[in-house]
């Protein structure tokens, strides 16, 4: 909403008086128009005008009114305070923004109107209840600079920022491609553009918006170094002086309008929970697509949600054994960023080991010592925010102690690995030190608290003390008095008591309250008695108000005074964090290498991906052990897989098991296999699956084909690449052709490793004539028409699909699959599908060194431009083929389908 179109402004600019509280709205909201504002009123958040209508229908609240200005109704709608929580976080989690407006002076001391100020911003990337968000989750917040020098602005400098946990990434993407997958994989929760930039890409537009991703946009000050060149500063120390920066000018424009956006929205607190900035170098990872994270099930599918985390059934899941939200969060960034260095996989996997070294390290001793830790990052966001609770810190107490245990059982063995903790011991001490701190300060019971009086504990702080027991001096003084006035008075009846609401009162029966002095004052009328009040009770009174309200003031005091030393500190528990994450995102690795009998795999220097005994793990875990395992084996001469053989064989587990194998063994892991030998892969590609982009108004074969140019485009030598029935999507002919094709090209071209895999058995021939290439196929045994899939990976080519067979199985009645193996039958007959003779023809006239005309249907190729001479006269064989069509068996589809082949034949 623009600020011309409030009412409020309207009537300002006409010299309208407004109240003293509308004045100061109106000062806070003009600051805010593009949030809602919560404006705190009492023991209630209050909204006003547009921001009522907004919040009644969003929040499902009811709509009313706060007076008039002149003839103008003030629409208004209210929550309580202490239910904030829930509420403000459904307007965020529906794309808006909320600016949270608090008195920030006691309004018992003010002076006229109380103060107020914005005290958070809430977005979609800093939630306001932070305990109710998914701590294994990420909120990113993410800008895109264009390159300058790109004109279709389809490239450029991403940064990403995660408030709550401090990550801060910047990745240079040179496409559009990588744009896309970029975001797929990240999937930001808001994104942040300048006005003065061009308009974004429209398939990044759209790609945003199906992510539900809230926009944002930032006027010219958030580039204007005189302005943000400061709030830069406090982001990224003495950036100014930083080579880097200074050679991506395009970087650090993206980097000053976040700066601008993030010191304008957040605590500046908020900005010490930043870690430093990480520039991602894509050549330095082994890279995948995010088809490819999603097509192997790396990661969960993009539509999956953090609380369906026990039914998801990626691999990342597979692998998570970690103990803490912060090691979860550390092991996906692994498999989002595996090695493509030698030294680093080594290293990692040599710790892996050493942790599943039983007499170097008890990984069950970790792993409990682990457990209990709190997410420390998000600890430290609640600090920022203003939002830490006194078992926030009794809770990073523990941490601290258990740290402390996991480094003294670790540190000794680690240090030879360069896997220390870069604390100092006098660094540990001081966190030694706020960890007892907080244990001899802060009461731990449930109900402890400041309004209670007893957050602090006893024996902490004398005066508090003091203060603390003056209520067992009231009751002693209070039960004296009472006597003193039953007996003086002659009223037996006579009690003092206190309620909440009336503070304390004399209370005497109904019968007997005639009888009361004429000093005692009466407060209330019941129906069995009266009650007073006394000097002498008002005056106790008194002074037990005066010492609960110094008392809470003290163990507030106390409390600031104990954030303030957290502060103090924070630097050192970042530091502590990291090195928890690490812990237990190796042991993590160790554990799940351990429960499944992982072996380590052997870093080849040649190029090579050989494996004995490997399995699916997933698929493994599913079939509850009865999972038969493969031998694969692929070199520099025999570096593609041609896979055939029936569907539900087993094709396509294998190739997803090699890769998967790849990944593991790039991320440092242990793999699933008995024993492996493999090199390193600049990049993996999967083109696996069959799936329409109605969205996009793509059919399958054109998403299938448009997967195939894009891994054609990037693939080199040392990538892995897997195809899965390539050419499936359009005619037979047009399929086989471009699977062909494919397969020539990779063979003889790229030679990178590939899993080839195929119902086309006319190219089994194809693939013993290329001498990069090997038939590889899943066994099946045949017994008349019963079929058994024994699921073993051989050298060899299968000789045809039992397709009809396996449709047999499915359940397909048995008078279409009769009729299909007859009309197969007639096609093999009319077409030479799979006829050895005519098939071993065609590959020998179709090899690069042979004749480059297709001829794989001979009857039906055209060669130098005049159609081939055949036995019969073409008249005839035509009306043949006419008279030998079985109209009266025939669907609609299938003689369409012979009328077309009878037009090819012309």
């Amino acid at each position: 909403m623009k600020m011309e179109d409030h009412l409020l402004y309207s009537l300002d600019s006409k010299g309208i008086k407004l109240t003293p509280m509308m004045e100061q709205y109106w000062s806070i909201k003009k600051l805010q128009m593009d949030k809602i504002l919560f404006f705190r009123m009492g023991d209630f958040y209050e909204v006003f005008f547009q921001d009522a209508h907004v919040c009644a229908k969003a929040l499902n609240i009811t709509l009313t009114h706060r007076g008039k200005i002149e003839d103008n109704p003030i629409p208004m709608a209210g929550i309580p305070h202490h239910a904030a929580n829930a509420y403000v976080d459904k307007l965020v989690g529906q794309g808006m923004k909320v600016a949270i407006c608090e008195q920030v002076e006691d309004p018992a001391l003010s002076k006229g109107i109380v103060k107020r100020a914005i005290t958070q911003i809430c977005t979609p990337v800093m939630p306001y209840d932070i305990d109710r968000t998914e701590s294994s989750a990420e909120n990113f917040l993410l800008s895109l600079k264009f390159d300058s020098k790109n004109k279709e602005h389809t490239s450029g400098w991403m940064v990403a920022i995660d408030f709550m946990h401090g990550t801060f990434r910047a990745i240079e993407l040179k496409n559009r491609e990588e744009i896309l997958d970029f975001l797929e994989l990240v999937r930001p929760k808001e994104f942040l553009n300048c006005t003065t930039y061009p308009q974004l890409d429209s398939v990044i537009e759209d790609a945003l918006k199906n992510m539900g991703c809230l926009c944002t946009l930032i006027g010219p000050d958030g580039l204007d170094p005189k302005i943000s060149n400061s709030d830069l500063e406090k982001i990224i120390p003495n950036f100014k002086n930083d080579s880097f920066l200074k050679q991506n000018p395009d970087l650090l424009e993206i980097l000053r309008l976040q700066a601008f956006y993030i010191v304008a929205t957040q605590n500046p607190t908020a900005l010490q929970q930043i870690r430093p900035l990480k520039v991602i170098q894509k050549k330095e990872q082994l890279q995948l697509n995010a088809k490819t994270y999603y097509h192997l099930e790396i990661l969960p599918q993009k539509n999956f949600q953090w609380n369906e985390y026990k039914q998801d059934t990626s691999l990342f899941h597979f692998m998570n054994a970690t103990q803490t939200s912060t090691g979860t969060r550390l092991l996906r960034e692994w498999f989002l960023s595996p090695l493509i260095n030698k030294v680093q996989i080594e290293k990692r996997q040599n710790t892996v080991k050493h942790f599943l070294d039983s007499q170097l390290v008890d990984l069950q001793e970790v792993r409990r010592l682990l457990s209990p830790m709190r997410d420390i990052a998000r600890i430290l966001t609640k600090l920022s925010s203003g939002k830490i609770s006194a078992q926030d810190l009794i809770n990073l107490s523990q941490t601290i102690d258990y740290f402390q245990s996991l480094h003294d059982l670790l540190a000794p063995s680690l240090k030879d690995l360069n896997f220390s903790c870069e604390l100092e011991k006098s660094e540990i001490d001081q966190l030694h030190q706020f960890s007892k701190l907080i244990h001899d300060s802060i009461n731990e019971e449930l109900r402890a608290s400041i309004d209670n009086g007893n957050l602090i504990k006893i024996g902490f702080h004398g005066h508090r003390d003091e203060l603390a027991n003056i209520h067992l001096t009231i009751n002693e003084k209070i039960s004296k008095l009472e006597e003193k006035y039953r007996t003086e008075y002659q009223l037996p009846t006579l009690r003092i008591k206190s309620n909440n609401l009336n503070g304390y009162f004399i209370e005497i029966s109904k019968g007997q309250s005639h009888k009361a002095p004429t000093n005692f004052q009466k407060v209330q009328t019941l129906t069995n008695g009266e009650r007073f009040s006394s000097p002498e009770l008002s005056k106790i009174e008194d002074s037990l108000v005066n010492a609960q309200e110094k008392l809470k003031k003290l163990e507030r005091e106390i409390f600031e005074t104990i954030k303030e030393q957290l502060f103090q500190i924070s630097s050192l528990l970042k530091q502590m964090n990291e090195w928890i994450s690490q812990i237990d995102a190796i042991q993590s690795l160790a554990f799940v290498a351990l429960r499944e009998n992982f072996v380590q795999p052997l870093l080849s220097d040649k190029k090579e991906f050989k494996v004995e005994g490997a399995w699916h793990p997933i698929i493994k875990k599913n079939l509850q052990g009865n999972f038969v395992s493969h031998n694969i084996s692929m070199t520099t001469q025999k570096g593609l897989l041609l896979i055939t053989g029936p569907n539900m064989a087993g094709k396509t587990t294998v190739m997803r098991e090699a890769a998967l194998i790849q990944f593991l063994f790039q991320i440092g892991s242990f793999v699933p296999a008995e024993s492996a030998t493999l090199s390193i892969a600049d990049k993996i590609f999967c083109r696996v699956g069959a799936q329409d982009d109605i969205h996009h108004g793509q059919s399958t074969f054109m998403v299938e084909m448009s997967e195939t140019a894009e891994i054609l485009r990037h693939a080199t030598k040392d990538s892995l690449i897997l195809f899965d029935e390539i050419g499936r999507g359009t005619s037979t002919y047009d399929g086989l052709s471009i699977a062909w094709s494919l397969l020539e090209y990779l063979a003889s071209e790229l030679k990178s490793f590939t899993f080839f895999s195929t119902h086309y058995h006319e190219l089994v021939e194809l693939a013993e004539s290329l001498p990069y290439a090997k038939n590889m196929t899943v066994k099946t045994l045949v017994d008349q028409d019963q079929i058994k899939f024994l699921y073993e990976f051989v050298e060899g080519g299968a000789k045809q699909s039992f397709g009809i067979r396996v449709a047999h199985m499915a359940g397909i009645p048995k008078e279409i699959t009769k009729r299909a193996e007859v009309i197969l039958h007639q096609l093999e007959q009319t077409h030479g599908i799979n006829n050895e003779a005519k098939s071993k023809k065609s590959i020998s006239t179709l090899t690069k060194n042979g004749a480059q005309q297709f001829e794989l249907f001979p009857d039906l190729t055209i060669k130098n431009g005049t159609e081939k001479k055949n036995k019969h006269d073409k008249s005839d064989q035509l009306n043949q083929k006419i008279k030998s069509i079985d109209i009266n068996h025939l669907t609609p589809m299938q003689a369409l389908k012979k009328l077309e082949e009878i037009q090819r034949s012309l």
